[in-house]
This record gives structure tokens, C-alpha cells and sequence, in this order.
């Protein structure tokens, strides 16, 4: 991950779940909150609802690598905190994946193209055009 960095510290995820938005699908939650910087930061959580410590840190790696292959995908200058559901445990990785996938979409990408859209459209019904 080139562009981005962990979150670490209790607060800093703290900080992410009250000030921030969270949506969510049948295998992770993302919370997401605009940070100062040009630089994305992300945090991943998993419970031990999800399974044991092996199974969690499958679930970690793979959430992980999901989105160093989503990278440009990530938008900048957010703080991201993914957290793994119950039955995030069974999931293999291209579920995972198409789930990072889905959130990323949902959340960012239809903003983009919304408020372009809308730009476009706005041009478009000028008189003289």
C-alpha cells in the first residue's frame, strides 16, 4: 500500500466511528471520515465472533490484500476503518474482495460521478449552447 497508511492508535479509530459515516454489507462495515491529508489511512478490525486467531487473521490478510489490489479504487484523504462481520470467517477472498469492492462504489465512486454528472448537465441548459 503506497498511498496508504494504518490507523493504530484506540483513538484514532475512536475518532473514526463517532465523527464519521458508516455503511455496510453482508460481510464488513466501513467507517469513513475525511482527514486533513492528502493520504488515505485505513484500520481493520475483527472480533472474535468472527472465529479464532487463525481465522482472524485470514480474515485480516485478505481484507488487506483486497485492498492493495483496489488501491487506486481508495479514495484520498479519508481515514477507513473496515470491521469484519460474524460470518466474515467462511467467506473466501473473492467474496471479500467484491465486498471491499461494493463499498468503495457505494460510498465514493457514484458521489464522483454524481456531482460531474450534475456539472455536466448544468453546462448543457445554459442559453447559448
Amino acid at each position: 500500500m503506497n498511498r496508504t497508511q494504518a490507523l493504530k492508535k484506540n483513538r484514532e479509530f475512536r475518532r473514526v466511528y463517532q465523527l464519521g459515516k458508516s455503511t455496510a454489507n453482508r460481510n464488513l462495515v466501513l467507517h469513513y471520515l475525511k482527514n486533513q491529508t492528502d493520504e488515505t489511512r485505513v484500520g481493520i478490525t475483527v472480533s472474535k465472533k468472527v472465529g479464532k486467531s487463525v481465522v482472524r487473521n485470514l480474515v485480516k490478510r485478505r481484507i488487506k490484500e483486497s485492498l492493495r489490489e483496489l488501491e487506486e479504487k481508495l479514495p484520498l484523504g479519508y481515514d477507513l476503518v473496515w470491521i469484519a462481520r460474524a460470518g466474515c470467517g467462511e467467506a473466501d477472498y473473492h467474496t471479500l474482495k467484491s465486498a471491499v469492492a461494493h463499498l468503495l462504489r457505494k460510498n465514493f465512486h457514484q458521489k464522483r460521478l454524481q456531482s460531474s454528472q450534475s456539472k455536466n448537465r448544468g453546462e448543457s441548459q445554459k442559453p447559448g449552447n
